[in-house]
């Protein structure tokens, strides 16, 4: 039996995390927002949970951007905070919870600019959005991984790396994560 995903409310989880002051931890959000399980272990597992409230998270990332708000995604600092206006630093600190501030003629103050020059006019691509959006990526914990020198591969409970419908993971890995 495939695991379904749960379904958080973008409208409630937005009022949640505008409401906190701080950054909030991901277990947090999984207590307030996910009953305790209900006699369905596959579908409450740890993994299920964390899944469905990152396929929630990267859903309101866009829509509270829309609105002028960002969302810090880190499982131990999670943060929806109003985007500073013109000319204040965008800077964003994680641990602390807040933009720098500082008032600027562009986007960042002359201390935080160099951290961003090298994404100036370049495209980015995250690639754990690309994982959480899909929710065909629920069944990714009943997944396992080997390794062979040079390969490695993503297999099903069932399968080794000699069956034929393995599938090599390393070069999708090496092109998303090493630059070229």
């Amino acid at each position: 039996m495939k695991p379904e995903l749960i379904i958080i409310s973008e409208d409630l989880l937005f009022n949640y995390l505008i409401d906190k002051d701080l950054p909030v931890m991901e277990f947090d959000i999984i207590k307030h927002f996910i009953s305790p399980d209900q006699g369905n272990p596959l579908q409450y597992t740890m993994f299920v949970k964390h899944f469905s409230l990152y396929h929630a998270l990267y859903k309101l990332k866009f829509s509270a951007g829309l609105k002028g708000y960002y969302l810090h995604l880190d499982c131990m600092r999670l943060r929806l905070i109003h985007i500073p206006g013109d000319g204040i630093c965008r800077h964003y600190y994680p641990e602390k919870g807040y933009f720098c501030g500082i008032h600027t003629s562009g986007d960042f103050c002359k201390e935080h600019e160099d951290e961003y020059k090298n994404y100036r006019d370049s495209a980015t691509f995250d690639i754990m959005q690309d994982f959480y959006t899909d929710p065909e990526n629920i069944v990714f914990s009943s997944l396992h991984y080997t390794m062979i020198p040079g390969s490695l591969y993503l297999l099903s409970a069932d399968q080794s790396p000699s069956s034929p419908s393995h599938v090599s993971i390393l070069p999708f890995i090496s092109r998303s994560i090493v630059p070229s």
